[in-house]
């Protein structure tokens, strides 16, 4: 069953895209949106997702062109069919929101109104991305309610907390539990109506460059490509199995 779309029109009514039931997903791509600030690493994950695993930000080879520049962000919402074996994805990229008020209102307006014309069936998963360190627990707040007002609350259990840049995030239960506690945390004590949101939504790490795991107590260290590989066989499992 697809996530639905709640899509604000003309003197704020309210209408609801409804998609039907999925007989088989395997036999198709599941469809991805993600969301996040400019620079959160929402173009890198979609190479990462089409196993090009292995590119620096601005290769040629990138289906989704990356780039540290605001200037050079993604502008406009895309989709790009990625695969992994015989899974498939289909993944909608959308523009970065910026702390700007102005800004984000008018790429709120053009997520909101190009994405339900992108994906007319609805979405099967939605990542929100957070950088670990990088923004305000406001700022994420903020992105939190454009989230919510997006996306029906019973579709948010389809969703996912994507904290990137978590190379300094050790692959330990207890300490990824323990950055998720403080996210949470964080987010309640500036908005307390946001923990339905966050008791549905599960929750992810990606580690840009290098990946730490502690087994049998020594340390073991993933590089660039296996850390991403670990994310994208991580990713396909959870969508299928959502």
């Amino acid at each position: 069953m697809k996530i639905f779309f709640c899509l604000t029109l003309v003197f704020s009514s309210i209408a609801v895209i409804v998609a039907p039931p999925v007989q088989d997903m395997c036999n198709r791509p599941l469809d991805l949106l993600l969301l996040g600030y400019y620079g959160t690493g929402k173009s890198t994950l979609v190479n990462v997702l089409n196993n090009l695993c292995d590119l620096d930000s601005g290769d040629e080879e990138e289906i989704a062109k990356t780039s540290t520049s605001e200037s050079l962000c993604t502008k406009e919402c895309a989709n790009y069919l990625c695969t992994n074996g015989t899974r498939s994805l289909n993944i909608v990229d959308t523009p970065g929101f910026t702390d700007n008020e102005n800004e984000f209102d008018q790429i709120s307006t053009q997520i909101s109104d190009n994405v339900p014309v992108l994906l007319k069936q609805g979405i099967d998963a939605f990542f929100v991305l957070s950088p670990v360190g990088r923004l305000s627990d406001a700022e994420r707040v903020k992105l939190i309610n454009f989230v919510k007002s997006l996306i029906t609350e019973e579709g948010y259990g389809r969703g996912f907390i994507v904290f990137t840049f978590a190379d300094n995030i050790l692959i330990d239960e207890s300490k990824e539990a323990e950055k998720i506690n403080e996210f949470k945390s964080g987010i309640l004590a500036v908005a307390p109506e946001a923990e339905n949101f966050l008791n549905a939504v599960q929750f992810m790490f990606y580690r840009h460059s290098v990946a730490t795991e502690k087994i049998n107590g020594r340390k073991k260290r993933y590089s660039l490509e296996e850390s991403r590989q670990r994310f994208m066989r991580e990713t396909y499992s959870k969508i299928h199995e959502n």
